[in-house]
C-alpha cells in the first residue's frame, strides 16, 4: 500500500526514430533506364502486362500474392492464345499474417488473391508454397522484370516499390531458378477450381546457383547469396550506405552496419513507420546507433546502395526483407552496376525527401 505522502515519479521516455521533414513532399514515380518505380500512372504495371502480351511460347510468373484484374486477364488471354502459363504463388486456404504487421487493407488484398486462384485455376498451371516470396516475370526465357512488390494493384500503384528490367543473361538464370522451384520446390498445385493437391519433388531440375548479377535465397536452408551479397556490399562501403526495406531484424546486417558506423561511414535507413512495436524497436535501435532513419509510408522496396555518386557505387535490388527469412524463402536479388546504382540513388534521394 502506498501512503498518501509518498510521491511516485514517472519519467516516460518518448521514442521517435524517424527524421521528420519540415515540409511535405510526395515521392515521384520514375523510370530511369531499366530501373523503374511503382506509382499512380502505372508504369511498372503496364510493363508487366506488356511483357505478358508479347509472349509467344511461355510465361513464368512468381508472386507471393497476385491481386490485379488487368494482370490476371492478360494471363488468361495469353493462355487462350496458346501460351503456356506457369504461376508460382501462395495458394494456402488461409494466408497467414506475421505478428505485429500492419496489414490493414491487405485483408482485402488476400481476399482478392483467393478470388484470383479461382479465376485462374484450370487455365494456368498454378503451383504454390508459403515460401515463394520472390516477385518476377520471365517471358519466352529471354525477357523479364523483377520487382520488390507483389503483383497486386495496391502495391503497383500506391507503395514505394522498385522494378528492374532484366537482361537476357539475367532472364536465363532466373528461368533456371523458376524451373527448380516449380517442379521441385512446390508443395501444392491447383489444376481445377476448388482443388489444392499436394505434390512431391520430381527431381527433374537440381537447385540452381545463379551466376552473373543474379542472387537468390533458398527455402532449402542453403546459404543465401542475397544475404552474402548484401554483407559484401556493406563491407566495401567507403562513404555511405543506404538500406530500404519493409522488414528488419537480421543480426548479420546489424553487425555489419555497426562496424561501418564505427569506421565513420554515413548510414541511412528507410523503413515503414507503422508496422507495429517489434519493427519500431528495430528502427529505433538503428537511430540510437547513429543511423539516419526515415519513415516512408507504405515503403515495401528492398535495396542496398553504397557510395552513390562515386566510382565505387554498388547496389542490390531484391524481394527479400532484412529479417531472418533468408534461409526459409525463395527470393530474388539483382546486382546493379555503377550506372544502375546511380539511377537507384536518384530514386532513393527522392524517397528521403518524402
Amino acid at each position: 500500500m502506498i501512503e498518501k505522502q509518498h510521491i511516485v515519479e514517472n519519467n516516460p521516455k518518448f521514442r521517435f526514430a524517424f527524421i521528420r521533414q519540415d515540409t511535405k513532399y510526395p515521392w515521384s514515380e520514375s523510370q530511369i533506364g531499366r530501373v523503374m518505380t511503382s506509382g499512380t500512372s502505372g508504369t511498372l504495371k503496364k510493363r508487366i502486362i506488356q511483357l505478358i502480351d508479347s509472349a509467344r511460347n511461355q510465361i513464368c510468373a512468381c508472386s507471393f500474392l497476385l491481386a490485379d484484374a488487368a494482370i490476371e486477364n492478360a494471363l488468361l488471354q495469353a493462355e487462350q492464345r496458346g501460351i503456356r502459363v506457369y504461376l508460382l504463388t501462395s495458394a494456402e486456404v488461409k494466408l497467414k499474417t506475421s505478428e505485429n504487421e500492419d496489414w490493414g487493407r491487405d485483408d482485402e488484398i488476400r481476399e482478392l488473391h483467393k478470388k484470383m486462384l479461382t479465376k485462374l485455376a484450370g487455365n494456368v498451371y498454378l503451383r504454390s508454397s508459403g515460401h515463394f516470396h520472390a516477385k518476377y516475370l520471365i517471358v519466352d526465357k529471354n525477357q523479364g522484370v523483377m520487382t520488390t512488390c507483389n503483383f497486386t494493384t495496391k502495391a503497383l500503384m500506391e507503395n514505394p516499390e522498385i522494378g528492374l528490367e532484366l537482361t537476357g543473361k539475367e532472364c536465363e538464370q532466373v528461368w533456371k531458378l523458376f524451373q527448380h522451384q516449380f517442379w521441385d520446390g512446390s508443395e501444392k498445385e491447383m489444376l481445377r477450381q476448388g482443388t489444392l493437391d499436394g505434390v512431391q519433388p520430381e527431381g527433374r531440375f537440381p537447385e540452381h546457383e545463379p551466376k552473373d548479377s543474379v542472387r537468390c535465397s533458398y527455402p532449402s536452408g542453403n546459404k543465401s547469396s542475397i544475404l552474402e551479397e548484401s554483407l559484401s556490399i556493406i563491407e566495401s562501403a567507403q562513404y555511405s550506405i543506404t538500406l530500404t526495406s519493409y522488414g528488419w531484424g537480421n543480426k548479420d546486417i546489424l553487425k555489419a552496419l555497426k562496424k561501418k558506423l564505427n569506421e565513420g561511414i554515413d548510414v541511412s535507413i528507410i523503413g515503414r513507420n507503422h508496422r507495429g512495436g517489434k519493427q519500431t524497436d528495430f528502427l529505433q535501435e538503428f537511430r540510437e546507433l547513429g543511423c539516419s532513419v526515415y519513415g516512408l509510408p507504405l515503403i515495401h522496396a528492398k535495396s542496398v546502395l553504397i557510395d552513390s555518386s562515386t566510382t565505387s557505387a554498388r547496389g542490390l535490388v531484391m524481394s527479400a526483407n532484412f529479417d531472418n527469412n533468408f534461409q526459409t524463402s525463395h527470393d530474388l536479388g539483382i546486382c546493379l552496376n555503377e550506372t544502375d546504382s546511380a539511377r537507384l540513388a536518384t530514386i532513393i534521394e527522392d524517397w528521403k525527401k518524402a
